[in-house]
């Protein structure tokens, strides 16, 4: 049988881990399959020969992205050119359209086929993309049940393989105990998790109206302890400093396993994103806060089409996280959306029983190994 070569591409770190689970899944059905592309260091681990940064593609937003234009043009002509060097027998790209879907284009000039492995969230905005990748992809693998109809009522060809995090849950295991044993926190204290996203940008607007919020929160609950994990993507000394200044009771820490983290806290006060995900999976209340740039706000008002941001939100069709978006998201609002959560008894139960039917909708697992299949089929 004749070696095949897959040419990968993934623009951020979650995008290179589960590239990473998928290119293993790959190669358990198939030892012949090389792999080549942009990735990050989940990917190079798995014996991808990787072109370029992905630390400097994972930027957000409209005005944030100017600055990184020509990396990101340069990428894009590394890997169109890989096209045409390898001859890959598929490409398979992951989220991040803004790169990827110029890499699709290519590749069907080339007459390359592609799995778009989880696809972006074009149901939300830019709805045009819907008809557009499904006659431009081969197969689309959908991480939200709702999401295959969608594409295949404009001719797509698309497959539900659940959502990777459940994978990531069940791999890394759920141990709140042991987690607060780990970092020496009393298993009486109550904790509230801090979570300002994973990118300097969003550390930067989201960092002091945390922080702020939190030192509102302690004035009606003295005995609070809060728990901030910092995100390999950002400097942990700059963050701990930050912290340490202002002299609140705040624990900053790495961590291997976010889900034990929120599993041992009362609440999470967490920006918009995949944690908002893994939040719903440990079953923990919280509030969801997001800021960005005027501009992009400004433009991005007249483009998303949905009620919520929060994915819990949009799976449960309701809004179990309070949303405090830009100006909003100040520490006033966010402490007494925070503190309305540890008050209201009910309430708090509600959202918990939400929280649960997520999680079942988020698929059974095996989200790579089904990806796998999908990618052999087309090769």
């Amino acid at each position: 049988m004749k070696s095949k070569i897959i040419l990968i591409s993934a623009g951020e770190a979650s995008g290179d881990q589960h590239g990473a689970e998928l290119i293993k899944s790959i190669k358990a059905l198939r030892n012949d399959i090389s792999f080549v592309g942009l990735g990050g260091g989940c990917m190079g681990a798995c014996g991808a020969r990787l072109f370029g940064d992905i630390d400097k593609l994972a930027v957000m937003g409209f005005s944030e992205v100017f600055s990184s234009l020509q990396y990101i043009r340069k990428c894009l002509k590394v890997m169109v050119r890989a096209m045409d060097n390898y001859r890959p027998d598929l490409l398979i790209v992951i989220d991040y359209p803004e790169f990827n879907m110029r890499l699709v284009k290519a590749a069907k000039k080339r007459k390359i086929p592609v799995l778009y492995y989880i696809t972006p969230q074009v149901w939300a905005w830019r709805r045009y993309r819907i008809r557009l990748l499904s006659k431009k992809v081969d197969h689309l693998a959908v991480i939200f049940p709702f999401e295959e109809e969608i594409f295949r009522k404009k001719g797509g060809k698309a497959t539900f393989i659940g959502h990777p995090l459940i994978d990531d849950f069940n791999k890394k295991g759920f141990n709140p105990k042991g987690f607060r044993e780990d970092n020496n926190i009393e298993q009486s204290r109550e904790l509230i998790a801090l979570l300002p996203g994973s990118r300097k940008s969003e550390l930067g607007l989201l960092l002091p109206p945390l922080l702020g919020a939190a030192k509102k929160i302690l004035s009606q609950y003295p005995d609070m302890e809060f728990v901030l994990p910092v995100a390999s993507t950002l400097n942990f000394d700059e963050v701990l400093k930050t912290v340490e200044m202002t002299g609140l009771p705040v624990k900053v820490i790495r961590t291997e396993n976010i889900y034990s983290l929120l599993g041992a806290c009362r609440a999470a006060i967490m920006a918009s994103g995949t944690v908002t995900v893994q939040a719903a999976l440990s079953g923990v209340p919280g509030v969801i806060i997001y800021k960005t740039s005027n501009l992009t706000y400004f433009l991005g008002r007249f483009l998303i089409r949905i009620k919520n941001i929060g994915m819990a939100n949009l799976l449960a069709q309701e809004t179990l996280y309070p949303e405090l978006i830009q100006k909003q998201a100040t520490a006033d609002n966010i402490a007494e959306a925070t503190m309305e959560i540890l008050s209201d008894t009910k309430r708090r139960q509600k959202v918990i029983k939400g929280l649960s039917v997520v999680k079942k909708r988020l698929g059974q697992g095996g989200t790579s190994e089904k990806g796998a299949q999908i990618a052999v089929s087309l090769l």
